[in-house]
């Protein structure tokens, strides 16, 4: 169990499990692993304010998917907005492991310009007639 926050109020229980969020400015506490963090001591989050929303609010992961695949709006948190280059930086990682030295990365063309052994490994050559189609 990690050390009891000083910020933390005498009167209340640290948590069973959670997270202990440390900054420069202050102390948030939040139990379990999906908990909402509050400011220490509990002053601060009494004093604390939202700010304004600037983001339209919708009908949730789930809901926009569905509004989506209907033909309405794209989703807020479309997948292919992250999910697509954190993808090609793994693979690339991936590449890298295997080929040593310093390579560079044409992402339109999806080649390195500066490596046949790694741009092996983007398109290999299959054998025997097999492809992926």
């Amino acid at each position: 169990m990690p050390p009891r926050p000083v910020e933390l109020e005498a009167d209340c229980p640290m948590p069973p499990d959670g997270i202990i969020y440390m900054g420069t400015k202050g102390v948030m506490m939040a139990s379990g692993s999906s908990g909402v963090p509050h400011l220490l001591p509990e002053a601060k989050m009494k004093a604390y304010t939202q700010p304004p929303k600037t983001l339209e609010r919708r009908s949730g992961i789930y809901g926009e998917w569905f509004e989506a695949v209907t033909g309405g709006p794209k989703p807020s948190e479309h997948w292919t907005d992250c999910a697509v280059p954190l993808g090609e930086l793994v693979l690339l990682g991936c590449v890298a492991v295997r080929v040593r030295g310093c390579l560079q990365w044409d992402g339109p063309n999806m080649r390195f310009t500066n490596s046949d052994d790694a741009n092996k490994l983007v398109k290999p050559d299959y054998q025997n007639g097999w492809t992926l189609g």
